[in-house]
């Protein structure tokens, strides 16, 4: 009612939508916390797919290393046969020395060449060194890259999982299905009230697509007709326009309590039988009393004394000098 818009009160209807938007949420099992631990599991990655390419490379390096590693190891075998040779000829000199004398010049030559083999086979087995290090920095880097290729495939899974969320939570995704599906239950059962309070006269269509510059685009708009065509709703008579109000709202109240599993017990109406024609207060009155079986209680707020006939139970509000009064009338 317009007292209930002034003062800003929440709509028992709309009261009952955001319930069960909450009650989905927590179907959904949606975690904010989850949602930002995946985010950031995202941008951990982005390192991790810097260092799978630093991994390649080095994969494509490995070859090339290998065939190195591989040479310097047939080099060493080659040059320790020669400072075995060298060894052998060595102690042959040593012992032609022995038997020529005194070559002292012979020796300290032979000596710098042992010295400079044993420097190369130095060096050589450096390399194999620094062959073998490499080979055990390719093992560690393979086993890296086997886990950064699981952690990108759940990374991936969890990122699938956040699209289809954002999809499902987006303006095409669950609201959409919902509208889709109970639009038309409501204009059903609106329809059906409405046709009791006009002797079937009027009819409401919801509209929920209209093409626009060759465009499809997402709407909700009611379409009211009677038997003249279809009008806007601003053209129909104060009565009329109540008429089509109740209808809507005792609908919409009807679906969303069985759509919660619910059962409406109590129906209020506020006024609205001053707008209404004698014909029109006995069409209201009849819908009143077809539904009263639906509902445990209803309450009629009224200031006109002829429809006190219409309904057996009264309450009647008095003022007096000392407050408001209230009286049971049967």
């Amino acid at each position: 009612s317009q007292e209930r818009l002034e003062s800003q009160q929440i709509d028992p209807e709309i009261q009952n939508q955001l319930q069960e938007g909450d009650r989905l949420l927590i179907q959904l099992n949606y975690e904010p916390q989850k949602h930002q631990q995946i985010r950031q599991a995202k941008s951990q990655t982005i390192n991790s797919l810097v260092r799978y390419q630093e991994l390649l490379q080095a994969r494509q390096q490995y070859p090339i290393l290998e065939s190195q590693y591989l040479h310097l190891e047939q080099l060493d075998q080659e040059k320790k046969l020669e400072v075995n040779t060298l060894n052998q000829a060595i102690a042959l000199l040593q012992t032609q020395i022995q038997q020529i004398g005194d070559q002292n010049s012979k020796i300290e030559q032979v000596q710098a060449e042992i010295s400079q083999l044993r420097l190369q086979m130095d060096q050589a087995i450096a390399k194999i060194g620094q062959l073998r290090q490499a080979e055990q920095q390719y093992a560690q880097q393979s086993q890296q890259l086997e886990h950064l290729k699981v952690e990108l495939s759940q990374t991936l899974h969890r990122q699938d999982l956040h699209q289809e969320l954002q999809q499902a939570f987006g303006k095409n995704g669950i609201q959409a299905l919902v509208i889709e599906t109970i639009l038309p239950q409501i204009e059903a059962e609106a329809n059906q009230i409405l046709g009791q309070l006009s002797d079937y006269q009027l009819n409401v269509r919801f509209i929920t697509q209209k093409a626009r510059n060759t465009k499809i685009i997402d709407t909700l708009e009611i379409e009211i007709a009677d038997c003249s065509g279809t009008r806007p709703y601003e053209t129909y008579s104060g009565g009329e326009a109540f008429r089509i109000n109740f209808a809507v709202r005792l609908a919409l109240s009807r679906i969303l309590a069985q759509r919660t599993g619910g059962k409406l017990q109590t129906l209020i109406i506020d006024e609205g039988f001053g707008s209404q024609d004698s014909e029109g207060c006995e069409r209201l009155v009849g819908v009143i009393n077809a539904i009263a079986q639906d509902f445990q209680c209803i309450l009629v707020i009224t200031h006109m004394p002829k429809l006190k006939e219409a309904f057996t139970n009264l309450i009647e509000v008095t003022k007096t000098d000392n407050g408001s009064k209230i009286s049971l009338l049967n």
